[in-house]
């Protein structure tokens, strides 16, 4: 697959991404869902607490009694593997009905009560901020007490911390789950995308770089056809003894253009034909000129100076650093982000580059 880091790039950027929102949102679900079960238990408790309260609060004779704590026995009976369970105690502690036979007769806890942490009414939210801490383990599971008007006896309503922890765990990892399901659906359709996209990308890319492709090769073929009309204008002109006129028409002629430029080469002063040129180009403020033959010489001519003498059919000035003439390229071929560039022989030791604002230019040179 040739895109496949844009499918690497997406998919760890959508993962890293999603989970970090998921996690927070997990958390903030979870608390909710919590908290809401929470108040839904406190409810319900303390509905419970009021009921058997109101049941046991009539005169009550000794068999009334025992008749009472069986039967509130009898209903409790092994409900302490739920979140909320119910036991009642006397005053002294002693413990008279629990879910867990085994421990009636026996002392209740007497670490405080989670209730008596809050002076006011205990609610879900606080419930819960309250059970994420380490103090709750300082504190026993009763999160509701109610005595019972002329007994002695106390309802107790107790919060099981390892079946809620087991309930939030539960809740949890459904959440998870839900996010991964819908991480890996939106995943999937995110690649569906952006393979649409690229395939619609890739489809233009081509029509250009086709369309790039018919260009250039329409303008080496008008390169080759303007070098062969120069050749032939010059073949035309060979029994008169003006090199301008055997090179190009006399109309194309500059009324100052020259016919040779002196040069240096070491230390010799030395004239070099403007037929002979292959290009001209400037580097570190130095023109240098270098033949058909390879050979290379400077001028203490400037760019500018040299170019405004030049015969324009012939030289082309491609930018502000180089002139290539019309006999020295050999080929144009695509460059970076719409740009030609050109190959010369000899070759040049500079990359002669047309950017794409000269580009049309350099087409209407050609007679494009």
């Amino acid at each position: 697959m040739k895109n496949i880091k844009y499918y690497t790039y997406t998919t760890l950027g959508f993962c890293v991404f999603f989970a970090l929102i998921a996690m927070a949102a997990t958390n903030l679900i979870v608390k909710f869902a919590t908290v809401s079960l929470l108040n839904e238990k406190i409810e319900q408790g303390q509905q419970q607490v009021k009921n058997i309260q109101s049941l046991l609060a009539q005169h009550q004779t000794k068999i009334i009694e025992q008749q009472n704590r069986n039967a509130i026995q009898h209903a409790i009976q092994n409900t302490n593997n739920q979140s909320l369970y119910l036991s009642i105690i006397d005053w002294s502690g002693a413990i008279i009905c629990h879910p867990d036979v085994t421990k009636i007769g026996s002392k209740s806890d007497q670490k405080a009560s989670i209730v008596s942490r809050f002076e006011k009414s205990i609610s879900g939210k606080d419930l819960y901020n309250f059970l994420s801490t380490k103090l709750s383990s300082n504190y026993s599971n009763v999160f509701y007490s109610l005595p019972i008007k002329e007994s002695d006896w106390i309802i107790a309503i107790h919060l099981n911390k390892e079946v809620l922890k087991e309930q939030t765990n539960e809740l949890k990892t459904k959440v998870i789950v839900s996010f991964l399901i819908i991480g890996l659906i939106l995943l999937f359709l995110i690649l569906i995308i952006i393979r649409w996209l690229t395939g619609v990308y890739d489809n233009q890319i081509l029509r250009l770089n086709s369309k790039i492709e018919d260009d250039l090769n329409k303008l080496n073929l008008s390169l080759q056809n303007y070098q062969e009309n120069i050749s032939e204008f010059a073949k035309a002109s060979v029994s008169q003894n003006n090199i301008t006129n055997s090179v190009v028409p006399a109309n194309a002629i500059k009324e100052h253009e020259k016919k040779r430029i002196l040069t240096y080469s070491r230390n010799e002063l030395r004239p070099v034909n403007i037929e002979d040129i292959a290009y001209i180009y400037v580097d570190n403020t130095i023109t240098y000129l270098t033949q058909k033959n390879g050979q290379k010489s400077t001028s203490q001519e400037t760019l500018d100076g040299i170019y405004s003498h030049l015969n324009d059919k012939l030289f082309f000035r491609v930018n502000r650093q180089i002139i290539v003439c019309i006999y020295a390229i050999n080929k144009i071929i695509k460059y970076d982000n719409n740009k030609l560039k050109i190959e010369t022989s000899p070759s040049s030791e500079i990359d002669i580059i047309i950017g794409k604002n000269k580009a049309s230019a350099f087409k209407q040179w050609l007679d494009i």
